[in-house]
């Protein structure tokens, strides 16, 4: 299992170096806007392939290593679909990359995929376990939740993919911590998948982080984001993931856009505009670098990661105990900021 765990990460980490060099090659630019973007150069963009190709290619040598069918157990895994569903979203993503496309086509586009997987790969199936048989919401609220978690987490990576490794490494603690629970809880292809993209996100890094040379790009976004939901829920449904603690993983990212979402809604601001309200952008904005805002969540989804991991120990009531505690402290750190933000003339529509 260890040998498998470390080849999977190394390999994809050591592919994401060489093949996002390469998209750097490649010429692909991203340029500057004043709507949402917080660099002012045009820089490489394209990323998201090197990542796709390492974390795949990783992914591979994990399970080929794995003692037990790797071959023959990924095929018939719902991690196969989480991998299939995964590229149809990261050519979404690619498309607009090339071309932007307009909200109204992408997003159908984007929730297509993610009903396929909750219909045909994994969803929730139970809220609460008890001696009765537990909560069990049934196929179609089942179905929809998972839908709205693939979507709403497929975005919000999206949405703060706007600072140096802001987005690539959160996303890679969140999976090195689901990609280790997969393994030691009896799902070693969604486990050596997450951490083959951890991998891959690390190996991005050293292009991305501190200095920003590349960017991962909306397919390379919104690739982790559905990745890292649909493995999730393969850990929820196989019962060794709470479903109240899927959130808790990647906190910090919800978070901000959730409540990001919720105040552009209070001042009337158009929720589908491009902007710069996000919690990370008003730090930089306040003349914070972007490698200061990008450690500041890093170390919150650490944080968060190692509490959910303890928590999941306890059983569903302990997950709902830590989201409210997160969602309350999220709301207490929200609000000063936004008062200053005002009060500094920092809150621009």
């Amino acid at each position: 299992m260890v040998l498998s765990a470390f080849s999977a990460f190394l390999a994809a980490a050591f592919m994401a170096l060489v093949a996002c060099g390469a998209m750097i090659a490649a010429g692909i630019t991203d340029l500057p806007d004043q709507a949402r973007k917080l660099h002012s150069t045009p820089t490489p963009r394209g990323g998201g392939v090197g990542i796709v190709i390492a974390s795949g290619m990783g992914a591979a040598l994990g399970i080929q290593l794995w003692p037990v069918s790797p071959v023959e157990t990924l095929i018939a895994s719902k991690a196969a679909w989480a991998l299939l569903t995964g590229a149809g979203i990261f050519l979404i993503g690619l498309a607009d990359d090339l071309k932007p496309l307009s909200g109204r086509l992408k997003f159908p586009l984007m929730l297509m995929a993610a009903f396929a997987f909750a219909l045909l790969g994994a969803r929730v199936e139970i809220l609460f376990e008890g001696e009765s048989g537990g909560l069990h919401p049934g196929l179609a609220i089942g179905v929809a939740g998972s839908v709205l978690w693939l979507f709403t987490l497929t975005n919000a990576v999206n949405f703060m993919d706007g600072a140096n490794g802001m987005a690539a490494g959160t996303n890679a603690i969140s999976l090195a911590f689901l990609g280790m629970i997969g393994l030691l809880g009896g799902t070693p292809e969604a486990g050596l998948i997450a951490l083959a993209l951890a991998g891959a996100l690390a190996g991005f890094l050293w292009w991305n982080f501190p200095l920003g040379r590349l960017f991962a790009g909306d397919c390379g976004a919104l690739f982790i984001g559905f990745l890292a939901a649909a493995l999730a829920l393969i850990l929820i449904e196989a019962g060794i993931l709470s479903v109240w603690l899927a959130p808790v993983f990647f906190f910090p990212t919800l978070a901000d856009v959730l409540l990001t979402l919720a105040f552009r809604a209070r001042r009337g601001r158009n929720l589908l505009h491009a902007h710069r309200d996000h919690h990370y952008q008003l730090l930089i904005r306040s003349g914070q670098p972007h490698w200061r805002a990008s450690a500041i969540y890093w170390g919150m989804t650490f944080n968060c990661c190692l509490m959910a991991t303890g928590a999941n120990l306890f059983g569903p009531k302990a997950g709902v105990a830590l989201l409210a505690l997160c969602a309350l402290g999220s709301i207490l750190i929200s609000r000063p900021m936004r008062r200053a933000a005002v009060e500094t003339g920092l809150d621009v529509p």
